[in-house]
């Protein structure tokens, strides 16, 4: 119970800190640093898809 409690804290705590420095740093940056930073975490969220899709189709493939 007290791992779970832990686990959880932390998740949630992480969560919030992550929510916070988003809302204190989006009015630090300019237009322009606000569009570079958005088109790296989609660079970034399209590499993490494209390797989660061959690490997939790898183990799907031993399956098969």
């Amino acid at each position: 119970l007290g791992w779970v409690g832990l686990f959880y804290s932390g998740l949630i705590g992480s969560k919030i800190v992550i929510a916070w420095g988003v809302a204190r740093g989006s009015t630090r940056l300019d237009s322009r640093g606000y569009r570079v930073a958005l088109a790296t975490t989609g660079a970034a969220l399209v590499a993490l898809g494209l390797v989660l899709l061959v690490d997939g189709g790898r183990r799907l493939a031993q399956f098969l």
